[in-house]
């Protein structure tokens, strides 16, 4: 019985359980279905609360972001596999723009955030906070600002977070040291202020750490010992204070500490190497630690980057440093090392063992001594030596090519001596190579023309002598040419035309000779050009004014000849010196027009004319014109002498003449030099050389560069002399002479055309008008016949204007075609190939038959 009723008991409880059971499962699906439903609802409206705020997609992410595609198979999107819930959103690097909403906090399941490398901007959204799964935060590389949400704390499952690289601003949360679990932690390139905070010893958990950087005060907190898992830490750049922080002696896992740029101070303790046997690189650099470097740190086996630059270190560089055979990189640059003894250098030899070294850089320090020899034996890996700013002697070894691999060589500011290796040339892959303020001898290795990868090169400042060697073009990656400051003498080889990336070219302080060259036009990059203080003879080229981006232009203490060539298109122009030359004419207008100039020198020169009063020559000194005595005019200040303008009528009546007073003059000039007893070339014919008798009779003065030809020909090769020593004048001058042609009587009609063209027009050939690529044969001959009223100067054919314009309103045709015939004769007398230039008997000819109609036509009107 009692058997019977149990079994019945225990199937009646088995039964009520069942049926418990099957109500508890019908319930939940009653209203975990709805819940679910919800939960992707809200994620759904939270994306498209983020979406609305974007404004910029260039990529078209959110296009997929629509009613017709699910939300987990949005662009960037990733949602769990049990529930079609938002797990991750990824949108790194679309360059997408606009601001971060604060519907992501609506994301609750959301365990990664990355909007790393974008443009949004505006401050990090409160909301989230409410993130609680979350384990990753990527926000870094946009532009947002305000400070770091304090309640980012409550993310208490963040294991990265990283903001770097934004606008932040404001003092790091001290609530940032409750997010235990964190291993990342990224705020580095922001503007945060304040101190380090000490909570931050909170994070055992901590791997990484960069505050580099920010604005940061004060010292590093003890508590920082805590952080015994720490790999990386870096706090370079900010305004930290201290001795090298104590707390980290105890945080043996650091491979990176990068403490650079701050200010730091003190001594580093003699065994910090024994405390840190994982360290990778130490940063140290422009802090303010005295004393000596550590030799213990030869005991950090792993060390592959020692960086002490900038500091106020002394003694020497520890010679077990040789024993550091992973080392890629030491620099110990601008410090006070060396005892200024013979054997300073001594430490390069135990450098030969660290065979994988790649940068090597001693310089700015004291050390003394001869170069060693075994700098070329050195890894074979090296690609920085810098030695620059020593005292360092000796010669450059010829094995220096050894070095393969070296693409910066730098070794100026010392006293090396003798000559540049030729087999400096087998350096192939150098792009800078400074051998600059040294002692050194001899010529520039042609050998140079092999470093095709050179973009810098600086020999300046030494004892170098010889040429310019031509190859040297073939460098047409060269930025920066220094070749100042020697004995170099000379041309500018035509080769160098190809260094057509060429910004800026030093050649001040040598001997060079000779014209400068006319393509430098071709270096259009050009930004600073200093040629000063060497032999430099001819004209300034007009291919100057192609050099667009041409800030300073130095030709001072040279034999330059001619005019100012036009440079109205340097507008970025700023200094200007063309001092102590033999430059002529007037200045040019167009320099009061160069608005960013702000130094300007003319300084002894025989330049002549009125002085500008606008733009930079309104705030000029005399001493910048000092030495040019044909000036007048300019600012009061510059004291020079009021220019005569003789515009009066009653001054004009004595120096102008009318036409066929002018006439007679041409004529009788002509036949002056035609019949002469002894046929003769002048040289040198020009307005101030025709002088005029009581009887206005025309007759050539001025014999100083006369030439005879016994046995006259007209034909262009016959009697032909030597140009040297032959200087005419600038504009009058045959322009072959310029190019060393020889002296021919076809030059004086190239001179005699150009004295016709400036009678006529009332333009001298050095008019600024003719500064570019124009010339007055040019002016004339581009407006002949239909323009010929506009060429002439009416007022230099009659005294009066109140007559002349009665006088030009009343000229005959026959006398307008006389005019026209004339100006032909300047126009081909001018020509630029003397073959095309008429001879002095076609001239003879041609003025004798419109001088006579020209009369004629004038008794005519007369009469009328």
């Amino acid at each position: 019985m009692k058997s019977s009723l149990a079994s019945f008991n225990s199937h009646c409880y088995l039964a009520i359980h069942a049926v418990l059971l099957v109500f508890l499962f019908s319930f939940s699906l009653k209203y975990a279905a709805p819940a679910a439903f919800h939960g992707n609802e809200t994620d759904e409206l939270g994306l498209l609360g983020f979406k609305s705020q974007i404004t910029e997609d260039p990529s078209r992410v959110f296009a997929s972001w629509n009613e017709f595609v699910h939300f987990c198979r949005w662009t960037g999107v990733k949602c769990g596999p049990r529930q079609e819930r938002v797990i991750s959103l990824n949108l790194k690097g679309l360059s997408l723009a606009g601001i971060i909403s604060g519907h992501l906090g609506n994301l609750s399941l959301l365990s990664s955030l990355d909007l790393a490398e974008n443009s949004f901007h505006d401050k990090i959204p409160p909301q989230l906070s409410r993130l609680t799964r979350l384990q990753y935060l990527n926000l870094s590389f946009n532009y947002l600002t305000g400070e770091i949400p304090v309640n980012l704390s409550h993310c208490v499952n963040l294991g990265s977070l990283v903001l770097d690289h934004n606008n932040l601003v404001g003092q790091i949360p001290h609530q940032v040291g409750s997010l235990t679990k964190l291993q990342k932690l990224n705020f580095r390139n922001n503007n945060l202020t304040g101190v380090f905070p000490g909570s931050l010893g909170n994070l055992t958990s901590l791997e990484e750490l960069y505050l580099t950087y920010n604005n940061l005060e004060g010292e590093v907190p003890a508590s920082l010992a805590q952080l015994t898992k720490l790999r990386l830490l870096g706090l370079s750049v900010n305004s930290l204070s201290g001795e090298f922080p104590p707390s980290l002696y105890n945080v043996s896992s650091l491979e990176l500490i990068a403490l650079s740029f701050n200010n730091f101070s003190g001594n580093l303790r003699s065994d910090l190497g024994h405390y840190f046997p994982n360290l990778q690189r130490l940063y140290l650099g422009d802090c303010q630690f005295i004393g000596s470097i550590p030799s213990s740190l030869a005991n950090a086996s792993k060390l592959l980057q020692l960086d002490f630059p900038a500091n106020n270190f002394t003694g020497t560089i520890p010679k077990g440093f040789g024993n550091l055979r992973n080392l890629l990189w030491l620099n110990v640059r601008r410090n006070h090392l060396g005892y200024g003894k013979r054997d300073d250098l001594d430490f390069v030899n135990s450098l030969t063992n660290c065979s994988s070294l790649q940068t090597l850089h001693f310089g700015d320090n004291q050390f003394v001594g001869t170069l060693p020899h075994s700098t070329v034996n050195l890894s074979s890996q090296l690609q920085r030596l810098l030695i620059f700013g020593n005292r360092i002697g000796g010669g450059i070894p010829r094995e220096i090519s050894n070095l393969v691999n070296l693409n910066l060589l730098d070794m100026g500011n010392n006293n090396l001596t003798g000559r540049i290796p030729d087999s400096i040339g087998r350096l192939t892959n150098l792009g800078s190579l400074n051998l600059g303020s040294n002692l050194l001898t001899g010529v520039i290795p042609s050998s140079m023309g092999n470093l095709t990868e050179l973009v810098y090169l600086y020999l300046p400042r030494n004892k170098l002598e010889g040429n310019i060697p031509s190859i040297l073009g073939n460098s047409n990656q060269l930025l920066r040419l220094d070749i100042s400051d020697n004995h170099l003498t000379g041309t500018i080889p035509q080769q160098l035309v190809a260094l057509s990336s060429l910004t800026k070219i030093y050649a001040f302080y040598n001997s060079l000779t000779g014209p400068l060259p006319v393509y430098i036009g071709n270096w259009s990059h050009l930004t600073y050009l200093d040629f000063s203080y060497n032999n430099f003879s001819g004209m300034i080229p007009r291919s100057l004014g192609k050099c667009l981006s041409l800030g300073e232009i130095y030709m001072k203490g040279n034999s330059l000849q001619g005019t100012i060539p036009n440079l109205e298109d340097l507008q970025d122009l700023q200094s200007l010196d063309l001092s102590l030359n033999n430059l002529s004419g007037p200045i040019p207008h167009f320099i009061a027009n160069l608005t960013s100039l702000h130094s300007l020198n003319l300084s002894s020169n025989n330049l002549e004319g009125e002085v500008p009063v606008t733009g930079i020559f309104s705030n000029l000194s005399a001493d910048a014109f000092v030495g040019n005595s044909n000036l007048c005019g300019g600012i009061q200040q510059l004291h020079l002498q009021p220019c005569v303008h003789q515009e009066t009528q009653k001054t004009r009546k004595k120096h102008v003449l009318p036409l066929k007073f002018i006439l007679t003059i041409v004529f009788a000039a002509t036949f002056s030099i035609h019949q002469c007893p002894t046929p003769m070339i002048h040289c040198d014919i020009k307005p101030q050389n025709i002088l005029l008798d009581e009887d206005l009779t025309a007759h050539l003065g001025d014999f100083s560069l006369v030439r005879l030809i016994p046995g006259f020909s007209n034909a262009p090769e016959s009697h032909l002399f030597s140009s040297l020593g032959v200087m005419g004048t600038i504009g009058y001058a045959a322009p072959e002479y310029g190019m060393g042609s020889q002296v021919s009587i076809l030059g004086d009609m190239y001179s005699f055309g150009v004295l016709i063209l400036e009678i006529f027009t009332g333009r001298r050939p050095t008019h600024t008008l003719f500064q570019a690529s124009s010339s007055l044969h040019h002016f004339v001959e581009t407006g002949l016949p239909e323009k010929v009223m506009e060429i002439l100067d009416k007022t230099v054919f009659h005294g009066e204007m109140t007559d002349g314009e009665e006088y030009w309103g009343s000229i005959k045709k026959e006398q307008m075609e006389c005019l026209v015939g004339i100006l032909e004769i300047g126009v081909a007398c001018s020509a630029e190939s003397p073959r095309d230039r008429l001879t002095m008997r076609q001239v003879h000819s041609k003025l004798t038959l419109i001088r006579e109609k020209f009369l004629a036509a004038e008794d005519v009107r007369r009469g009328d």
